[in-house]
């Protein structure tokens, strides 16, 4: 079995140290959210990562009185000229953020967390006391001058396997999480709904890594590995989300395990056992695994993955021929 190795972190450095009130209920599973100023509000980051958590596996969902960070991305991927997308968004959205921190996050990607205003910008995680919220915007527009903050995120970037440091053509290196591997892309005309045309169906991997302070400065940090299955249309300036209803069927096994994990564990994971059959017209994230830990981490730190079974697409009332069956065995893996 060949191993899909992902260094999602090459070297952690610890940078320096890390009113209106309304309610919200969601019904569907008694989720209350706090909302102070156009942001949702925590108690603590455990709170915090208690509802990320339970978003990622489907146990809650949230509704908020402002629009969520993904309605804001879902409602510009539609836009057929890119020009329109603001710088902001453009930034948030190359965070490549999980499923769960789009609904938890404002359009400006912040939420309030203890005492801190947590703001996402150019791959960084910037925490702004709540004490300062009056000039907020001011420090917005010279991020050097927040010293506490910290790198987070995904961003896709090209990897050139012939440029790193590795023994075997085997690997496949996300430095910090920083890319992702979509090798697996099937494009069809779409027959059925009418209006269809180009579109690919796509299978991808990605890391994430996010992470905090707490009171003794120790740093305490979250990285993730996940699969997403896509869906994209083909506009006149590149692939876009689609929204057409498709089935989807997941029956997976495998194994994503931290090869050099220092201090911690898995929330979830290492074994992956994986079977959904559903419909859906968006992004369908997976969790593979997750693994907490504190500290620094050694600088070769990285997600090893095994992955087999089958991922399949269909869009609802499209012709058979454009079914897609991804499958990999024990001793040939998807990943």
């Amino acid at each position: 079995m060949k191993t899909k190795t992902f260094l999602f972190l090459a070297l952690l450095v610890v940078f320096f140290s890390c009113r209106k009130d309304t309610s919200n209920s969601n019904a569907a599973n008694n989720q209350i959210t706090k909302e102070e100023s156009g942001r949702l509000v925590f108690e603590s980051y455990e709170d915090f990562y208690t509802l990320i958590d339970d978003i990622d596996n489907g146990k809650k969902d949230i509704t908020t009185s402002f629009p969520s960070l993904l309605q804001i991305i879902e409602s510009s991927a539609k836009l057929e000229d890119e020009s329109k997308v603001s710088h902001q968004i453009e930034d948030l959205k190359n965070f490549n953020f999980p499923i769960s921190y789009l609904k938890v996050l404002n359009s400006k990607g912040e939420v309030k967390i203890g005492n801190e205003i947590i703001w996402y910008h150019d791959g960084k995680k910037y925490f702004i006391p709540v004490s300062d919220e009056y000039k907020i915007d001011i420090m917005k527009s010279s991020p050097e001058t927040i010293t506490k903050f910290c790198r987070a995120g995904a961003n896709i970037i090209d990897v050139d396997i012939k440029n790193l440091s590795v023994n075997t053509s085997d690997r496949h290196y996300f430095p910090f999480g920083d890319a992702l591997s979509a090798i697996y892309q099937h494009e069809f005309n779409q027959v059925y709904p009418p209006n269809g045309g180009p579109r690919k169906y796509v299978h991808e991997i990605r890391t994430y890594f996010d992470g905090y302070w707490i009171g003794n400065g120790v740093f305490i940090w979250n990285t993730r590995i996940s699969l997403i299955i896509k869906m994209e249309w083909k506009g006149r300036k590149g692939w876009k989300p689609a929204g057409e209803t498709r089935d989807v069927m997941v029956s997976l096994n495998g194994n994503a395990a931290v090869n050099n994990p220092g201090q911690g564990g898995y929330e979830i994971g290492p074994v992956i056992q994986k079977n959904a059959s559903l419909q859906v017209n968006s992004d369908y994230y997976v969790p593979l695994a997750k693994f907490n830990g504190s500290g620094e981490l050694p600088w070769n730190a990285s997600w090893a993955l095994d992955l087999w079974g089958t991922i399949y697409q269909h869009v609802v009332g499209d012709i058979p021929q454009n079914e897609w069956y991804n499958t990999g065995t024990y001793s040939s893996p998807l990943w």
